[in-house]
């Protein structure tokens, strides 16, 4: 008996998503799924581009890009994040029902995490006859980094999208 993976299973719910709505299956979309479902972490849309390029993907216009996003969100697919001044950011997200984050305010790291008893908190707040299918918690502080370094905090913002997992030991 074979097991299927997480990207076996979101392409199968994005396909019949796809012939749902009554759209064309395509390459493209394949192209961008597969990468998508393989970044870890958070990714703008330079990013995709970027790994799309480097996997030797076939070549995607920005608006097939944002199309294909839009559409794997729909689906329940990927969550689509806009932090504070940041450009908008995507995660693979089949699976989940929560999505938390910490987010330094002095150097732009974002690092998720999972709190079980927040999530199930997040669950009993609901009102009688609302049903939540998700959640996402944002919370402002400073990094470790930020909050230890000799000077002090450190004052600038980091340009590149960085996610950080609870294993980073840094």
């Amino acid at each position: 008996m074979s097991r299927t993976t997480p990207r076996e299973k979101a392409a199968e719910i994005f396909h019949a998503f796809i012939k749902a709505k009554g759209m064309r299956h395509t390459a493209e979309r394949n192209a961008i799924l597969d990468v998508v479902c393989r970044i870890p972490g958070h990714f703008d849309i330079d990013a995709l581009r970027h790994e799309l390029r480097a996997r030797g993907s076939i070549s995607v216009s920005r608006a097939t890009l944002y199309n294909t996003l839009n559409l794997l969100a729909e689906a329940g697919l990927i969550c689509v994040h806009h932090f504070e001044d940041r450009p908008t950011l995507y995660e693979f997200a089949y699976g989940t029902t929560g999505r938390n984050h910490l987010l330094c305010t002095e150097c732009g790291r974002i690092l998720p995490f999972e709190n079980e008893a927040l999530d199930a908190v997040l669950d009993r707040l609901a009102p009688p006859g609302f049903h939540p299918t998700g959640h996402s918690v944002e919370v402002y502080g400073l990094c470790d980094r930020c909050m230890h370094t000799p000077s002090g905090p450190v004052h600038h913002r980091e340009t590149n999208i960085t996610t950080h997992t609870d294993n980073d030991k840094r």
